[in-house]
């Protein structure tokens, strides 16, 4: 490997502190066109619209009749809108605690209202378990239905999105996919 010369050294440093220092630069000093362009899901507000939690449910009882039935066809669509519904409410509940989880360890530490957070986060990430839920669910009717490669990328979109606690999901989306695949364990 060649060696850096002296001013080499200079440069890469400089850099390297610039990137530092511009990387953590605070939300509060992006410019407008930056802080009205990103992240800012307005086509997805459009699609979706503003999600309710009681229509949620009515989802979640549609889609989990017509699974527990074993009408797949029913299933596929109601588990699809039961996924979305429940991904776009779960990330707008937590999105608004985003100002704490970008917080730096020393502004989250002297937080007073951190306990009020914790059950806002629990209601957020209970809509997301719902999400995975419908997603391992549709990729087991489409398995059922014999579309074996929309199951595939099914299972690998749930696994994407399960979370290491939520064990039998896990389980059930990882046996499904192996099983897909011939992949014997």
């Amino acid at each position: 490997m060649k060696k850096l010369d002296k001013p080499m050294k200079k440069i890469l440093l400089v850099s390297a502190v610039t990137l530092l220092v511009f990387a953590n630069a605070d939300a509060q000093f992006l410019s407008d066109s930056e802080l009205f362009s990103e992240g800012v899901p307005e086509s997805k507000i459009k699609e979706l619209g503003i999600p309710d939690a009681d229509r949620i449910m009515e989802l979640k009882e549609t889609a989990h009749a017509a699974f527990e039935s074993g009408d797949c066809t029913q299933a596929i669509p109601a588990l699809e809108a039961l996924g979305k519904e429940a991904d776009w409410y779960g990330t707008l509940i937590l999105t608004g605690l985003e100002p704490y989880f970008q917080a730096d360890i020393r502004d989250k530490r002297d937080f007073e209202d951190q306990r009020r957070l914790m059950p806002l986060e629990a209601r957020g990430n209970e809509f997301l378990k719902l999400r995975n839920e419908a997603l391992v669910m549709r990729a087991e009717c489409l398995v059922e239905t014999g579309e074996a490669e929309a199951a595939v990328a099914a299972y690998i979109r749930a696994l994407k999105a399960i979370y290491i606690n939520e064990r039998e999901l896990w389980e059930r989306a990882r046996n499904g996919l192996y099983k897909l695949i011939g992949f014997n364990h």
